[in-house]
This record gives structure tokens, sequence and C-alpha cells, in this order.
């Protein structure tokens, strides 16, 4: 989208055409065939997820940022005053949700001057790839890539990640999208990972930054979904401590998480325009910015009543109030 959106424009209509929405990456659009698994792809097979998935990843992050910017007036106006931005992408795959995010940037602050990009990944040719198509964005701000490659055990990830980042580092976004879920799928026998990120996250957090965390809605063997898995981990990591970062999205755990009744059913999830990709995403940050996030009127009308977390019900329900599942409207 090459014209500058008004920063306060509904993003939920975003065109279904990803020919028309990004233009400089049509020559990338080939028939490839369909592939499941990125970590080690080739350069057809990175082609072959691009053509599949990129699309709808770039439209999740775009219409989520959209959303938070509309809902909170004290995040769109810290954003609009920032002329440079430090982002840090683990493990993006080809980059599609973090284009994403650079897009809505260039879209909605036409004030921004620079991006910084650092991104993690275990695929070198992803990451040669994510290269190759920011140099194709048309962006309204100058964006310097800076990739890492490198392969993370789920035992030791957030000792590796830290050993990448310096004790001074502090970021405006950082973002994992369709990352962590991939060591649950892989071992069942994982847990506590999700919780351990956010806490990860929030020690290298600017005091204005964000951390988005975007997963698969996939159901694991004796588990259940991941988004329940999400939700059961990081209640329990803030019923056990103080932690220094707060839900902001979505809005419904940010008002309730203190009191959330139903963490092991509720089946949060967001769906697009673009296909039928069910994911969930979740965003933190810290607890200064995030304990005035929304304004007092903002909050005072999401609590009327129930809000809806799922376009059709789910274990009997597909609405929450007060950290409770429930059927009406």
């Amino acid at each position: 989208m090459n014209k500058t959106l008004k920063i306060n424009e509904s993003f939920a209509n975003i065109p279904q055409d990803i020919t028309v929405q990004l233009p400089e990456f049509y020559e990338e659009l080939t028939n490839h065939r369909h592939v499941q698994d990125t970590l080690a792809y080739s350069e057809a097979q990175l082609g072959g997820y691009f053509h599949k998935y990129f699309p709808r990843s770039y439209v999740e992050t775009f219409t989520v940022m959209g959303l938070l910017l509309n809902a909170s007036q004290r995040y769109r106006s810290m954003l609009s005053e920032k002329h440079h931005l430090i982002l840090l992408d683990i493990g993006g795959g080809i980059g599609e949700n973090m284009i994403g995010m650079l897009k809505f940037i260039s879209a909605a602050l036409p004030g921004m001057q620079s991006v910084l990009i650092y991104s993690i990944d275990g695929n070198k040719r992803a990451l040669d790839y994510q290269a190759r198509l920011i140099k194709k964005l048309k962006l309204n701000f100058i964006a310097t890539f800076n990739p890492v490659h490198h392969l993370f055990s789920s035992e030791t990830m957030i000792e590796e990640l830290e050993s990448f980042i310096s004790e001074k580092a502090c970021y405006d976004i950082v973002m994992a999208s369709k990352f962590l879920n991939e060591f649950y799928r892989k071992d069942n026998a994982v847990t506590g990972l999700y919780s351990r990120f956010i806490e990860f996250g929030s020690a290298v957090l600017d005091h204005e930054g964000i951390l988005m965390i975007t997963e698969l809605t996939d159901c694991l063997p004796g588990r259940g979904h991941l988004n329940m898995v999400f939700n059961r981990e990081t209640l329990a990591y803030y019923r056990a401590c103080v932690s220094p970062v707060k839900q902001v999205f979505p809005v419904q755990c940010h008002l309730w998480r203190d009191c959330c009744e139903d963490a092991n059913k509720c089946f949060v999830q967001q769906r697009y325009l673009m296909g039928k990709a069910k994911t969930f995403t979740q965003i933190f940050c810290q607890e200064s910015l995030g304990s005035q996030f929304y304004s007092e009127k903002y909050v005072n009308k999401q609590k009327n009543g129930p809000i809806r977390i799922k376009e059709t019900g789910y274990n009997g329900g597909h609405f929450c109030y007060n950290g409770r599942l429930c059927d009406t409207v």
C-alpha cells in the first residue's frame, strides 16, 4: 500500500489480492507446490511457502497493529512522535509478519525516518529471502537489515537469545511469529516456553515497546490447542510472580487476566480476510505503559458487555466476560 493512511483509519478492509497490496512482490508469486516446514527449505520451497502463506501472514500483522493503534490513543501518539525504531524478529522465516509490520509503519506513521531490523532464524536461505524482499519494499523510511543465522534448542533457547542481546539493548518491537509452536509440536514434552519467552521479552523491551507473539491454533496430543496451552502457561506465570509486563491484546485478556477462570477452555482466535488461516496474536508491553495503554472511556465501554473471542462457539462459549466464557451477546 503506497498511499499514506490516516492514523485513525480502519485497517480491516485490506485488498485480498496481494498483487494489489504489494505489487513489488508480484514476481515472487510463482506457482510453487505446497510445502509444510521451513527450517531446511531450499530456495524453491521457500518460494512455495511465500506463494501460500505470505499474503495471509502479512495481513495478520497489518490488521492487528491497526486495531491496536485505533484502540489506544496513548500508544498511537507515542509511535507518531517516534522517528526511529528498533525491531527484533525471532524465527520469522521468510519474514512475512515482519514485512507486514514494516508496511504498516510506512502506511500509518509518515514521520518515521528509519527502522533498524535484527532478524534471527535457523534457515540461512530464509534470511537471504528476507533480505531480498526488504530491498524490494517501497517504504517511506530507511530499513536497515541485520540477519543472524542460528538454530535454537527448546531447552536453551532463552539463554541463546540472551547471548545475542546486549545488556543495554532496548527494542521498540519484538516479534515471534509462528515460531514457538514449532518446539511444542516437535516435542510434546516441552512446557513453559511461552512464559519464559514473555519474561525474556520484558527484559529487552523499551519502556514504550511491544512484544508481539503470533501462533497457530494447532492441537497437541493430550494437551489441547496451542492457544489453550498458551493461556495456561501465561496465567500460571502471572499468578506465580509480579510480572514487569502487562498484556494489552486481546483486550479481554488485558481487562480480565487477573480474574480469568476459563483459561483451559478459552479458544482465542483471530481470522482475517486472506484465506482461512487460524491464528492467535498476543501483545505485551511494560507495566508502566500497559496500565495506561487504553483510555478509561475505552476500558469502561469494553467492560459493559461480553467480548467476542472467536467467530463461532467452542466448548460451549465464544464470548468472554469478566474472565469467564459465555454464550450470550
